[in-house]
């Protein structure tokens, strides 16, 4: 009985994990980093108001040849600038929000389903829109998260997890920064190891 139902788990996780990557598929076409690119374009008075300049400024960058010339499709109409303009404008104008100390903001509940993973996401999504710099970082076995920036928990390297550093073999989470398609926010996925912390951690001597 004992393997029949290590067996019916294991069968259960998997079928569990082809569904989530099917919905991904079906979802955005594609489960890779890379493939959920941001396409949104933004005109000259939005990423004024999102990079703190006037439209004038922008327009003068432009003639000045501080900034590239606009990208136009084929027939020459103006696209819009990409999140990767955005920030070079940024650094361009100097604007990009500076803080000396970092916040640290977590959202947390035993009750699955509350929308946790939508309510990171988004608030990540929308500080890094604002030109500040974003690390999430995934705590949840399920990875979640991490499938929202093209990280399946499958594929995601136990190795670069925030497990190590939890079990005290690592000083910083350096080795475990993934990038994202979003300029200036960077990830800490998750995956089904993260279970061992739960169960291996009451009983470990850490400093913290």
């Amino acid at each position: 009985m004992k393997w029949q139902c290590r067996d019916l788990f294991g069968s259960c996780v998997a079928n569990s994990q082809a569904m989530r990557e099917r919905i991904s598929l079906e979802t955005v076409g594609t489960n890779s980093p890379a493939g959920r690119y941001i396409a949104r374009r933004f005109t000259v008075p939005e990423a004024a108001k999102l990079v703190k300049v006037t439209p004038q400024a922008i327009y003068a960058a432009h003639r000045e040849g501080r900034l590239p010339p606009a990208d136009t499709d084929a027939n020459g109409r103006k696209l819009g600038y990409t999140l990767a303009q955005l920030d070079g404008m940024r650094q361009l104008f100097g604007t990009h929000p500076w803080r000396k100390h970092a916040i640290s903001v977590a959202v947390a509940s035993n009750k699955g389903g509350s929308y946790k993973s939508s309510v990171v996401v988004h608030t990540a999504q929308c500080a890094a829109l604002m030109g500040y710099r974003v690390l999430v970082i995934d705590t949840d076995p399920q990875g979640t998260l991490g499938e929202y920036f093209g990280y399946t928990a499958k594929w995601v390297d136990a190795g670069r997890t925030i497990a190590p550093w939890m079990f005290g073999k690592a000083e910083s989470l350096d080795y475990a920064i993934h990038p994202t398609c979003w300029p200036r926010l960077d990830l800490l996925p998750a995956n089904q190891e993260l279970q061992r912390i739960d169960r291996e951690m009451a009983d470990m001597d850490l400093p913290y």
